[in-house]
């Protein structure tokens, strides 16, 4: 059982805080800073690896660590965008620079997801000074706009690299717990058109944001039909709607988003088939109303059996590590996994430092001992 010296932690630190310290917010910055970053940090090892151009700004980076001949590979998997500050006088310390206090280290990223990410990588560059050989194969890849359109994972696939892994593992922030589910996310855009008349004559008119409200109403009520033990409800929300001419004229159009959270119960298709149904039984009761329905994002929901036996080498690899026995978890939000799996379904397994809580807020932070901890756990499932 592999543990951290102090010397060790210390060097794992310096690693955090320099990634935490290049600026990778997603379409502001170069991200692609991060990957030349972990190009050059791997570079002693011999190891293959590739720099995958994307644009100017982008950039994957990929690390083939060698493994027992003949056992296929792991693929492990983070990103390296971040959102944005935000309000940076929000803040009490400044987000672009790591500060340590408290055992905790701030900044945009500690959680989400530059603490997993480094956390992936120190376990595999420890391997490597140690001359331990991992027991099976690694694929790293690191991937770029993970926080928005998913190119850097759609690049990993259309580019040859993703290849044909036996088990993915994400470096997301679950605080140490087994992330074996995950909400995909379905974002709907949802035209109406109708007809317009005076406000004082609604009745002459067919009100497209009224009806686009009704409409969005009964969406949310059919998804949150759905439930998961671990996820619990699926839910669905409107983001944005604008519609409406002048003050005293019935809207004849309107525009609306919505936000579906989806879980693993049910398949998208299953659901935009309802959808369907919905849209066209609003149709069919107001003569004029037309109602179209696009899709703006989709993540598909990701869950692995709980039992199976990548989880449960990880599951005790922690236990013995940390005393007890981790939970499983579910996971709300939508990650990289949504996409490379798309294709090709592979066991995929969340499990990382930082709290999801703090993803996305000001005064983001982690825990320096959940990081020391998902570090261990790396490296004992590595070598044992």
């Amino acid at each position: 059982m592999y543990r951290l010296t102090e010397k060790e932690r210390a060097e794992a630190c310096e690693l955090l805080k320099e990634i935490l310290s290049i600026a990778s917010v997603n379409e502001e910055c170069r991200e692609r800073d991060v990957a030349e970053y972990f190009e050059n940090y791997f570079k002693e090892t011999g190891w293959k690896s590739y720099l995958q151009d994307i644009s100017p700004k982008r950039a994957n980076y990929i690390l083939d660590v060698p493994g027992d001949a003949g056992r296929g590979y792991d693929l492990w998997n983070g990103h390296m965008d971040t959102v944005p500050y935000g309000d940076v006088s929000a803040w009490d310390t400044d987000p672009r620079v790591p500060v340590i206090k408290d055992g905790r280290i701030y900044g945009r990223g500690a959680s989400d997801m530059k603490g997993g990410l480094a956390a992936m990588a120190y376990a595999l560059h420890y391997v490597w000074k140690k001359r331990l050989r991992p027991r099976k194969a690694v694929r790293f890849a690191v991937t770029c706009d993970e926080e928005k359109g998913g190119e850097g994972a759609r690049a990993l696939i259309e580019g040859g690299l993703l290849g044909t892994p036996d088990f993915l593992l994400i470096g997301e922030p679950t605080d140490c717990k087994l992330g074996v589910a995950q909400k995909g996310c379905l974002w709907l855009s949802v035209s109406v058109r109708g007809r317009t008349s005076h406000g004082a004559y609604p009745w002459m008119g067919v009100n497209a944001l009224e009806a686009g409200f009704a409409f969005c109403e009964q969406v949310k009520g059919l998804v949150r039909k759905y439930e998961h033990p671990l996820l619990g409800q699926a839910t669905a929300a409107v983001t944005r709607a604008e519609g409406g001419v002048a003050d005293n004229m019935i809207p004849d159009k309107a525009e609306f988003v919505m936000d579906i959270r989806c879980v693993p119960v049910i398949s998208h298709s299953r659901l935009l088939a309802q959808i369907e149904e919905l849209r066209e039984a609003c149709e069919e009761g107001a003569q004029g109303l037309e109602i179209t329905v696009g899709i703006r994002n989709e993540r598909i929901p990701v869950e692995i059996e709980s039992k199976h036996p990548a989880v449960c080498r990880l599951r005790g690899a922690a236990e013995a590590l940390a005393g007890k026995e981790p939970e499983d978890t579910g996971i709300s939000f939508f990650t990289d996994a949504s996409i490379l799996t798309r294709e090709r379904e592979i066991p995929t397994l969340l499990f990382g430092p930082g709290d999801p809580a703090l993803c996305h807020r000001v005064n983001e932070s982690m825990a320096l001992d959940n990081y020391y901890e998902a570090i261990e756990v790396f490296v004992n499932i590595l070598t044992e």
